[in-house]
């Protein structure tokens, strides 16, 4: 059985450098190609940002790069852990509307102009936890727009806590299963703190490091402070000081909390990072647990995407306009139909009258046979009427289909139609034939006379109607609301 080989590429933008590592993976084992460190200068623009991304993306031999995830500082995105009521069937179905709901009151803008996403992580018998970050619009749409512009579009982008987060559950999964545990990651790009409590994430929080080792303390207590673990509680505090960026911070860091058991790291490798990235897919989990041990099977990796909303209404959109297209597509297919339908019935009657024929012939003299033609000529009789209220496809007046598909194009969004109709048609009683259909007539409620000028105006601009005029227009009460209900004639003619 062949193995399948996938490559990823996890892309990192911060304030002062932007990192790139190239994952190669199959269902049994994760490697690392390249990883490659970028340092950019503060304030730099979306577009040298952009030729910064794309030359090193160039650099690494992975233009355009393939499934490719993007993350974000935790400055930049708003993590909070909510308690929902336990949840049944019907409430997995209205899991995003209680989502919506509780993040509302602690949002800085309307909803509408955040992207978010949303995870279950744990419940027990009365309650369900869900783990849910947000992140301005604006935020998104900068970070694909600066992607977009070197050329490469991301299918995942994610918050770095969440990937801190995860990098442990691989790395010392014991550690994270049971109990409180912390992870101090301090670099030059800015210090981040990740809180979990028997296997789910319950806090994050990012911050900027300014020098002096007090300043760096003090953030981390104070972080600890706002979460709902205290730090006497912890089981483990994982800590991560690239470069030994500050002389003695370690020792400050255990005397500030002695009672704590820690665990010191010089730098989070880029194999594990870039598995727990990789990890936020669909059935990463399983692939990881493969490759890299049975022990993190217990545990839930963190799978949050902000773009999930954007695909959504992107997919929305395609919609719209495949909509939107067989709607102006519609006309052509009645023809069509209408055309297939009659030469159908046609076909029906020329059959009919052969069989008639050839039963008038051979059966004139057995009552059997006689009323079996009239029969017959009854099922021709029905078929000419059908062929006959047909007949207008054919006549020089525009389509009766298309005449009510262009009302109901040009109806304005104020205004409620009651019914559409065809008056009643006279037959010429010297020609014995009826009328063409040349009149429809309208009825319909607004609450101005203005609405109903409106939509008058939108039907004069089409060349199937000869002439639309307003024949009646009175106040009424719906519903216990004052309209007036008018009625148009619209005369259509050779």
């Amino acid at each position: 059985m062949a193995i399948i080989i996938n490559y990823s590429t996890i892309l990192e933008i911060h304030d002062r450098y932007i990192k790139c590592i190239q994952i190669k993976h199959s269902a049994r084992k994760y490697s690392v190609l390249k990883s490659v460190r970028t340092e950019i200068a503060n304030g730099n623009e979306t577009d040298d940002i952009a030729y910064i991304v794309k030359s090193l993306l160039k650099e690494m031999d992975i233009f355009p790069p393939k499934n490719l995830i993007a993350l974000i500082s935790g400055r930049d995105a708003s993590i909070r852990l909510i308690d929902l009521p336990l949840l049944t069937d019907k409430g997995y179905n209205d899991l995003d509307e209680m989502v919506k709901y509780q993040l509302m009151p602690n949002l800085p803008i309307n909803i509408e102009q955040m992207c978010y996403d949303y995870q279950i992580v744990g419940w027990d018998s009365t309650r369900t936890k869900v783990l849910t970050a947000s992140a301005k619009r604006t935020v998104i749409n900068k970070i694909l727009n600066t992607l977009s512009s070197a050329d490469a579009d991301p299918e995942l982008v994610t918050v770095s806590s969440f990937v801190l987060f995860n990098s442990f559950v691989i790395k010392d999964p014991d550690s994270m299963r049971y109990g409180a545990a912390g992870i101090i990651y301090l670099r030059d790009s800015g210090g981040e703190i990740v809180i979990s409590e028997d296997g789910y994430l319950v806090y994050a929080r990012n911050f900027q490091i300014s020098p002096g080792k007090d300043q760096i303390i003090r953030e981390i207590s104070n972080s600890f402070s706002r979460s709902s673990i205290d730090i006497k509680n912890l089981n483990t505090i994982h800590l991560i000081i690239e470069d030994e960026m500050i002389p003695e911070l370690k020792e400050k860091l255990y005397e500030a909390m002695p009672d704590a058991n820690w665990k010191t790291y010089s730098e989070l490798d880029d194999l594990t990072y870039g598995m727990a990235a990789m990890g936020i897919h669909p059935g990463g989990e399983k692939t990881l647990s493969a490759s890299y041990g049975q022990g993190i099977k217990s545990l839930a990796l963190i799978r949050i995407n902000l773009l999930r909303q954007i695909f959504a209404e992107k997919k929305l959109a395609r919609k719209g306009e495949l909509k939107a297209r067989l709607i102006r597509l519609y006309p052509a297919f009645m023809i069509i139909a209408l055309l297939l339908i009659s030469a159908i019935l046609g076909w029906q009657v020329h059959n009919t009258k052969i069989s008639l024929k050839s039963i008038e012939d051979d059966m004139q003299a057995n009552e059997e046979r006689n009323a079996l033609i009239l029969k017959l000529k009854d099922t021709e009789k029905k078929l000419n009427a059908q062929i006959k209220s047909l007949s207008w496809t054919t006549d020089s007046y525009p389509m009766v289909s298309y005449r009510l598909y262009i009302i109901a194009k040009s109806i304005p969004n104020d205004i409620r139609l009651k019914e559409v109709y065809i008056p009643e048609i006279k037959i010429d009683k010297k020609k014995q034939k009826e009328q063409p259909i040349s009149r429809l007539n309208v009825v319909g409620y607004a609450r101005e006379q203005i609405q109903i000028e409106s939509f008058i105006e939108n039907l004069r601009r089409y060349d199937c109607f000869s002439d639309v005029r307003q024949e009646s227009s009175q106040e009424v009460s719906v519903s216990g609301e004052k309209l007036l209900e008018f009625g148009i004639g619209l005369i259509s003619e050779p």
